[in-house]
C-alpha cells in the first residue's frame, strides 16, 4: 500500500463510479486517483457490497492506495501532473475539489 503523504501534496483528485449489475456480491465500485505534486500517480479502489443477512444496509470497503505510475517513470515519458490529468479526464473520470 501507498503513503499518501509519502509523495507530496496532492495537486489533482478524479474520480469514476460506476454500477457492477453482473456481480453477486457488489452494487457499485469507485476508482479514485491522486496526482501527486512528485509526478507519482495513486488509485485506490472502494467496493459497495450488496445487502445481506450480516449487513442489512450493505456496506463500503476500500482496498487502500496503490502506486500506479512513480516519479522515475513519469520522469522517463515526460508526463507532467497535468498531461496525467488530462489523460484520466479523457477516460470518464471527473475532478474533485
Amino acid at each position: 500500500m501507498a503513503k499518501l503523504s509519502a509523495h507530496g501534496a496532492e495537486l489533482f483528485r478524479l474520480v469514476r463510479s460506476s454500477p457492477t449489475p453482473q456481480s453477486d456480491f457488489t452494487k457499485e465500485e469507485r476508482t479514485t486517483v491522486s496526482i501527486r505534486s512528485d509526478g507519482s500517480v495513486l488509485t485506490k479502489l472502494d467496493v459497495r457490497f450488496k445487502p445481506d443477512s450480516f449487513n442489512p444496509t450493505g456496506f463500503w470497503h476500500s482496498y487502500g492506495w496503490k502506486k500506479k505510475l512513480g516519479t522515475g517513470e513519469a520522469r522517463k515519458r515526460g508526463i507532467t501532473p497535468e498531461r496525467a490529468r488530462d489523460a484520466y479526464l479523457k477516460r470518464g473520470y471527473t475532478a474533485v475539489e
